[in-house]
């Protein structure tokens, strides 16, 4: 998929594995997020992340509904941290959460945060 960034700042973190390091401190975590970031890029569209069970996909609700969140982390530490996007193109599937078609529609995101999840 082709993937775009909500700002400079964001994409010089997530295309950069020692950036990650640099800013989360942790070589586990970095690897994690770098490798769902690759994913993001080498799929075709969003029916793949779909697929890929750990990543656990799901649309986003309240002022966020039109956002989609992938877990950022291993399933060990699923809901920790989460990878935030909205999709470019292609048809709403925030709206129609079943039909893969719709999924297959949007080989575009854009990155709006990586964030921490429940953060207390």
């Amino acid at each position: 998929m082709k993937v775009s960034y909500k700002n400079n700042k964001l994409e010089k973190i997530c295309t950069n594995l020692e950036s990650l390091l640099k800013k989360y401190k942790d070589q586990k975590l970095a690897d994690d997020i770098y490798l769902r970031l690759i994913q993001l890029h080498d799929f075709a569209h969003l029916w793949d992340i779909k697929n890929l069970r750990d990543a656990n996909l799901h649309s986003l609700k309240g002022k966020r509904k039109y956002e989609l969140a992938i877990d950022a982390e291993s399933w060990w530490k699923r809901w920790k941290r989460r990878i935030i996007f909205e999709q470019v193109n292609g048809e709403n599937v925030s709206d129609d959460w079943r039909n893969h078609k719709k999924f297959e529609t949007v080989t575009e995101i854009k990155l709006l945060e990586i964030s921490e999840h429940y953060k207390k």
